[in-house]
């Protein structure tokens, strides 16, 4: 399937989705009773704030234009500082997302007084539902990290990184090998002998690292728990990927991980992070 297909797909199979959302909404405004949806998606765009959402409606569709995130019935705001700072970053703002606290700025879901905040992930999973993490970043970065370990220093990735291998998700998609091996491994930042990929496919994770690969996440029948790692770090840009025939665009992960978590009986909870906006505001111009 080409890209621009895969993106119509993408979009009637979220407007499915947002509709059986708003679905209780609707007929409680008519006195019906209505059955719970059963697929909850977040999506988190890391630092897109209302200036580069205007720079993208400008750039897409016109100044006079409107997004398609723009065309959705009903926006809100929230206050986004962290516990100790009027500006978040991604560790803080995240584990809001995640648990509901404010934490210090760098902490990953340990708020000040050093307790560790539940998570909604974990929460997913006492209930029965299947969890899934899709990012274009490391896995271990601080957004996505938030949905699945805690740490009061986000940049403690090798920490991080046994959480990741030690969660009980269905399927795990995004970048950042380096921190899943060895320090045997040439470009590894682990201090220990550890390989956390052969320790994943222990657990029963199928472990894949090709955009071909996803292939078997879509048409998975037998309920594999799928961790895919298609890069060293973060994937590259859009306009770069030329350069990388293995690396899956942010649609294709997030088709084949929707699809994966569809055959979950009780439901699924699916967070998406597009993490090259953040990536891209902070790069520095030659």
């Amino acid at each position: 399937m080409g890209y621009h297909a895969r993106v119509k797909s993408l979009r009637t199979l979220l407007a499915a989705i947002l509709g059986l959302a708003l679905l209780p909404v609707v007929l409680a405004q008519e006195g019906k009773s209505a059955p719970p949806a059963r697929g909850v998606v977040l999506f988190i765009g890391d630092g897109l704030g209302l200036s580069l959402i205007a720079a993208t409606r400008a750039q897409a569709v016109g100044a006079e234009g409107r997004l398609e995130m723009e065309k959705l019935p009903h926006t809100a705001r929230v206050h986004t500082r962290s516990a100790n700072a009027a500006i978040t970053d991604s560790a803080a703002g995240a584990s809001a997302y995640a648990s509901g606290f404010k934490v210090p700025n760098r902490s990953i879901n340990v708020r000040e007084d050093g307790t560790h905040s539940p998570l909604i992930s974990t929460l997913a999973r006492k209930a029965g539902k299947g969890v899934g993490i899709v990012t274009n970043t490391h896995l271990t970065d601080a957004t996505p990290a938030a949905f699945y370990g805690w740490s009061d220093q986000r940049q403690d990735e090798g920490s991080l990184a046994l959480q990741l291998a030690s969660a009980d998700f269905q399927v795990v998609l995004g970048g950042g090998s380096s921190w899943l091996t060895s320090m045997g491994v040439a470009g590894s930042p682990r201090k220990d002998g550890r390989d956390l990929l052969a320790e994943a496919k222990a657990k029963g994770w199928r472990v894949i690292s090709r955009a071909a690969d996803l292939d078997g996440v879509r048409d998975d029948c037998e309920g594999m728990r799928w961790l895919g790692i298609f890069a060293s770090g973060d994937l590259s840009y859009v306009d770069e990927r030329g350069g990388h025939p293995n690396q899956p665009s942010l649609t294709e992960m997030t088709l084949a991980a929707l699809r994966r978590l569809q055959r979950e009986k009780e439901g699924f909870f699916l967070i998406v992070e597009g993490g090259m906006i953040d990536k891209a505001c902070h790069k520095k111009q030659d």
